[in-house]
C-alpha cells in the first residue's frame, strides 16, 4: 500500500475510534502506475484470478493516438500481449478475451485471445454488431453482449446466427451501457443515466436502483453490481465506485478517495479493480474488503433531472459571453471517449463558421470531475483550439447534464434544444441548419 493511502487508512481508522490494525473496510492498492504521457482509451478490465489486467492504452505519435490492448501480467508488472484496439473483457473462466483490433485505417476486427496458448481468433463477429463487449457463460455456452444492445452465441469462438436484440420494454426502452451477468442471464443497464437490472431475454426489471452512475459490473456470484457515479470529496466533484446489493437492495459507498475512481472490474473472489486519476498517482488500483464499505437504502425516487436554467447568461458569466445568434455549447468529459471523439469535429465545424461569417459560436465546457491538466492535455494532444469555460455542479445540475457528451443550442441566449450523445458532422450541420445556420455537409 502506497504511503497516501496508508495515511488515509490511519485517519479513518482514528476517526472511527479504531487502531489501523483494527479498521474495517475496504482496503486499497496501488496496481499498475500510467507512463507519464500515457492515457487510458475507456475501461480496463481484471481477470478473475486477479493475475492480468487489460486496457486500451493512448498514446499519441506523429499527430495521431495510438490505442493498444495491452494485457499486463500484475506479478511482474510485465505486458504479455499487445495489439492495436480496445474495449477487452475475459470470458468468466478466465480463458479467454474478447476485444476489436484497430490497425490504422483498416477496417476494425472483433477477435478473442487466449491466455494459454497465445492464439488469436480474428472475425469473431460483424463489428457492425457493436463493441464495448461484456461475457457470460450460461448452461456449458458463451453469450456476448455489445453496447448497441446486441447479443450473440459463440460456437468454436465465432458468433452464430440468429443474431439477437435486447427487447425492450415501456416505458424503460432497452436502457444503455449494457454489460451481461456472467451467469449470461441478467443485464445491468442504464435508464435515466441510473442504473437498472433487468433480464437479458425477457422485457422485465428486476431492480430500478434510481442510481445515477455508469459503466457497471456484475459480481461472479450475480449477487453485485458495481459501477461509478459522481460523489462530492474535499470540496470537489469526483468519481467513486457504488456497490448494488441486489438481495439487500442496497448500496455500499466503497470509495471515498480523493481522486476519480472509473470503470470497477470484479475478481472473482470479490475484490475491484478500478482505475484511479489524482495529482500524485495514476493509473490502476484494487479494494478488498468491498462488502466491508458502509450501506445505505436505495433511493424511493429517480433524482430530478428537469433544468432550472434556461439561458446562456446562467452558463457563461460576464465578457466572456459569445454574442453570437447560435451557440452550441458542447459538455465532455475527459474519461469519455466518445467525447474524445467528437471534440475534433467540433472543432474543425467551429473553423468554417468562423470562415465562412455564419454568426455561430462552439465552445465546449468540460465536466468538472476531470482536472485542470488533464483537460489541458486532452485539447493539447489534439491540437484543438475549441474555446472552453469552466463548469461547477451547479451549472451542470442547473442544466441536467448526466449523460457526457451533451449539446446545448442557445439562440439569442435562450436554451432552444439539449441533445445527449455524441455529434457527427452530419449531426451537427444538421442542428446548426435547424436554426438558420447553413453549412456544407
Amino acid at each position: 500500500m502506497s504511503p497516501f493511502l496508508r495515511a488515509l487508512t490511519l485517519i479513518l481508522s482514528c476517526l472511527c475510534g479504531l487502531t489501523a490494525g483494527e479498521w474495517k473496510g475496504p482496503i486499497f492498492e496501488h496496481l499498475l502506475p500510467l507512463k507519464s504521457e500515457e492515457g487510458v482509451f475507456a475501461y480496463s478490465r481484471i481477470s478473475p484470478d486477479g493475475r492480468y489486467l487489460s486496457y486500451a492504452s493512448e498514446t499519441r505519435e506523429k499527430g495521431q493516438f495510438l490505442r493498444t490492448v495491452n494485457i499486463v501480467d500484475l506479478m511482474t508488472k510485465r505486458i504479455v500481449y499487445s495489439d492495436p484496439g480496445m474495449d477487452a473483457y475475459w470470458a468468466p473462466d478466465g480463458n479467454h478475451l474478447i476485444y476489436l483490433r484497430q490497425h490504422g485505417a483498416a477496417d476494425p476486427v472483433v477477435c478473442i485471445w487466449s491466455p494459454r496458448t497465445g492464439a488469436v481468433v480474428e472475425d469473431v463477429a460483424p463489428e457492425s454488431l457493436g463493441h464495448y463487449f461484456s461475457w457470460g457463460q450460461r448452461d456449458g455456452q458463451n453469450w456476448i453482449l455489445t453496447q448497441e444492445n446486441r447479443y450473440y452465441l459463440l460456437d468454436n469462438l465465432r458468433a452464430v446466427k440468429p443474431y439477437r436484440t435486447v427487447p425492450a420494454f415501456p416505458p424503460l426502452g432497452q436502457g444503455t451501457q449494457p454489460m451481461i451477468s456472467k451467469d449470461g442471464r441478467s443485464l445491468a443497464t442504464f435508464y435515466k443515466n441510473t442504473l437498472l437490472i433487468r433480464s437479458l431475454e425477457e422485457a422485465e426489471p428486476v431492480l430500478e436502483t434510481r442510481l445515477p452512475g455508469g459503466k457497471a459490473d456484475f459480481s461472479y456470484d450475480g449477487r453485485y453490481v458495481a459501477f461509478h457515479a459522481t460523489q462530492r470529496v474535499e470540496g470537489r466533484d469526483t468519481y467513486q465506485i457504488l456497490v448494488v446489493d441486489l438481495k439487500t437492495k442496497e448500496y455500499l459507498k466503497v470509495t471515498n478517495l480523493p481522486g476519480s475512481c472509473y470503470y470497477p472490474s470484479w475478481t472473482r473472489d470479490g475484490r475491484l479493480s478500478f482505475r484511479y486519476d489524482y495529482q500524485d498517482y495514476r493509473g490502476f488500483m484494487i479494494a478488498s474488503k468491498v462488502l466491508e464499505a458502509p450501506r445505505f437504502p436505495l433511493p424511493m425516487a429517480y433524482p430530478d433531472t428537469s433544468t432550472t436554467a434556461g439561458s446562456l447568461s446562467d452558463l457563461v458569466k460576464g465578457p466572456r459571453q459569445p454574442n453570437q445568434r447560435v451557440v452550441m455549447v458542447n459538455f465532455w468529459a475527459g474519461w469519455c471517449v466518445h467525447c474524445r471523439g467528437e471534440l475534433p469535429v467540433l472543432n474543425q465545424l467551429r473553423k468554417d463558421l468562423i470562415s465562412g461569417g455564419h454568426g455561430a459560436e462552439i465552445i465546449g465546457a468540460c465536466d468538472p470531475t476531470s482536472f485542470k491538466t488533464d483537460r489541458g492535455e486532452i485539447l493539447r494532444r489534439s491540437n484543438l483550439d475549441l474555446p472552453q469555460i469552466d463548469v461547477t455542479s451547479k451549472e451542470v445540475n442547473a442544466f441536467g447534464i448526466q449523460v457526457y457528451p451533451t449539446t446545448l443550442i442557445f439562440v439569442k441566449g435562450k436554451l432552444m434544444e439539449k441533445r445527449q450523445g455524441a455529434l457527427s458532422r452530419k449531426d451537427a450541420v444538421a442542428l446548426f441548419k435547424k436554426y438558420g445556420v447553413q453549412l456544407e455537409p
